[in-house]
């Protein structure tokens, strides 16, 4: 027979809270064993190690519909199917992340624009009576 665990020693051993795994459970990603007759969510071991499959997937910023495939394969395949489907993916995460990098680069450069022009344009701004569009300035692509 395998240990009950609470949701606060399951909190403690994945080291999320509770709310989190109420809310992973919410939307279907794991489903504790039961209710002991108080209430209380029962979890076993194998929830234990769903969830840090959850939390280091958290932790490379994969959707949550994703996890919740990855999760689903991981239970109805076995952990070589759900290896597979992963490797699968990874060239799709790997682009997704490349172009949240050249989104961010952008932000930056335009950033960085803002930043120099505050500086140039100190002296007159304080004089200039601008509306609140012509506050932010745009760099132009070039």
């Amino acid at each position: 027979m395998t240990e009950e665990l609470t949701i606060g020693q399951v909190a403690t051993k994945v080291g999320m809270s509770a709310k989190t795994i109420r809310y992973y459970e919410s939307c279907g990603v794991i489903k504790p064993l039961g209710r002991h007759n108080n209430a209380y969510r029962q979890f076993t071991e194998r929830d234990v190690e769903r969830l840090v499959l959850i939390k280091r997937a958290r932790n490379l910023g994969l959707p949550l519909d994703e996890i919740k495939n990855i999760v689903s394969e991981c239970i109805d395949k076995g952990c070589l199917e759900a290896r597979q489907y992963v490797a699968g993916k990874v060239p799709t995460y790997i682009a997704k992340v490349e172009a949240q990098i050249a989104d961010l680069q952008i932000l930056k450069e335009q950033l960085q624009y803002l930043q120099d022009h505050y500086k140039e344009n100190n002296e007159t701004w304080q004089h200039r009576s601008e509306t609140c569009c012509q506050i932010i300035p745009i760099k132009e692509e070039a």
